[in-house]
């Protein structure tokens, strides 16, 4: 069964979780997290246009909405490709910019 939660309450709980504890939790932690806690609902906030989300974009329009972040990690992964040396690039080490 789906349960929601909105990304800003997402957001909310992930940095207050910070600040109580000190630790950070990665996406999958912080979902089983709020799960457990009773923080998630069964159905879409009533408030999220579910159904205009997207509004009248077109397939290869919502493909590469979809896409988009990936192709920015491609780009940011060539571009560090010869300062990496074969090791797993980390974000903390190699930031990135990104200006939309």
């Amino acid at each position: 069964m789906p349960y929601y939660i909105t990304y800003g309450e997402f957001q909310y709980h992930l940095q207050d979780y910070f600040k109580r504890t000190g630790s950070r939790m990665q996406f999958p932690e912080m979902t089983d997290y709020l799960f457990r806690k009773g923080m998630m609902s069964q159905t879409p906030p009533s408030e999220l246009p579910v159904n205009k989300m997207f509004g009248d974009l077109t397939d290869e329009e919502f493909e590469f909405i979809k896409t988009y972040g990936g192709n920015l990690e491609h780009f940011w992964r060539e571009a560090l490709r010869d300062e990496n040396h074969g090791e797993r690039l980390r974000v903390e080490e190699y930031p990135a910019a990104i200006v939309a």
